[in-house]
């Protein structure tokens, strides 16, 4: 009656829920562990591996190259001066890599007054209905007037700068800000605010250049439309404004490849600390 009973409970019993032997369950476990360990190493194969060198010293390389032209554009921009090279003086102003003569004070009342006068403008603070009577009469009289209004005690009351060096200051202004507004599309969680595609960087260059052109021929007397020798042209400021964008993309690339280096190193620091606390190694 018994074995009956036994035999009953085992046909009763699902399939598949036999109760495994010790060395069963010691084999599923081995088995299971080393499995894990053999996914956790599979992003680390020695191809995988070379792969993933490859592609970063690729990279690498690449952000180094450009960022190498750049550093030597800016670095012939840097020995220009305004008296023998009045381009590669702009050039080098806009790119970051000289400043003016002005002393101080006088400079960062200079950068100050621009922007306060454009950056409404580049910002969309101005109603298109408004932007002639913001903009009406020259800008050197808006700076004189600047000047009367917050000159620093023991200052002459007469501001004396060179036109040329407050025209070019207003375009590298103007160049800088509306590309980095304009040139990099909306911020996306962790990856930053992305370049524009080429196509749209040339629609950009072009939309920048004819702005810049059409406010400085309304602030500034046709005969101070130039630095030294050099018109500003059209052709001019399509170099800088293309110049200064590509400097802004080659740095972030460089940024990029080393954040992403810096992953990689964290990612395996963290492998590794999973491994000790395991006990594999």
């Amino acid at each position: 009656q018994q074995q009956q009973q036994q035999q009953r409970r085992r046909q009763q019993q699902p399939v598949g829920q036999e109760p495994l032997s010790e060395e069963t369950a010691r084999d599923l476990a081995q088995t299971a562990v080393h499995a894990h360990r053999l996914g956790l190493g599979a992003a680390y194969s020695l191809p995988a591996i070379e792969d993933a060198l490859r592609e970063a010293y690729k990279k690498s390389a690449d952000a180094k190259t450009k960022a190498s032209r750049m550093a030597a554009a800016a670095e012939r921009a840097a020995g220009s001066s305004l008296g023998s090279d009045p381009l590669g003086w702009l050039y080098g102003l806009v790119l970051g890599s000289i400043e003016t003569d002005l002393p101080q004070r006088i400079a960062d009342f200079l950068c100050t007054t621009v922007a306060k006068y454009l950056d409404p403008f580049i910002d969309g603070e101005v109603p298109r209905g408004a932007w002639e009577a913001r903009s009406s009469g020259l800008f050197s009289a808006r700076l004189d007037a600047a000047w009367a209004a917050h000159r620093p005690p023991n200052a002459p009351a007469k501001l004396h700068i060179a036109p040329e060096v407050v025209l070019a200051v207003y375009i590298k202004h103007a160049v800088t800000k509306m590309n980095l507004n304009h040139g990099f599309g909306d911020h996306v969680p962790g990856l930053g605010r992305q370049p524009i595609l080429p196509d749209e960087q040339e629609l950009h260059a072009q939309d920048v250049k004819a702005s810049v052109m059409r406010a400085i021929r309304s602030d500034f007397d046709a005969a101070h439309l130039r630095i030294r020798g050099l018109d500003v042209t059209e052709e001019v400021l399509q170099g800088l404004i293309c110049a200064h964008l590509r400097a802004c993309v080659y740095f972030q690339e460089e940024l990029a490849v080393a954040l992403s280096e810096a992953n990689k190193d964290g990612e395996e620091a963290r492998l590794q600390e999973r491994l000790r606390i395991w006990g594999y190694c």
